[in-house]
């Protein structure tokens, strides 16, 4: 059983609740390594989590510009530099 409370409302549900993740907003700049942290992220039931950090679409932009290589894609920070 998990009960979590967010904006003053209580939920209470058995079984398998979802991990929850937890990372910061970043500004990216171009040519400077950015690094997305995911440390913080945790499962209500205590089980251990497995990063497994992609790009959302294509590996390459419509202006043909590939996306940059990231790098620690199985663990909780991951870095790459944008072109």
């Amino acid at each position: 059983t998990v009960t979590i409370i967010k904006n003053g409302y209580r939920t209470v549900s058995s079984g398998n609740a979802p991990p929850v993740a937890i990372a910061d907003d970043v500004t990216v700049k171009l040519g400077q390594t950015v690094t997305l942290d995911a440390s913080q992220s945790n499962d209500p039931e205590g089980a251990s989590l497995q990063y497994r950090w992609k790009w959302a679409y294509s590996p390459v932009e419509p202006d043909a510009i590939p996306l940059p290589e990231l790098t620690g894609r199985t663990t909780d920070t991951l870095t790459f530099t944008p072109a």
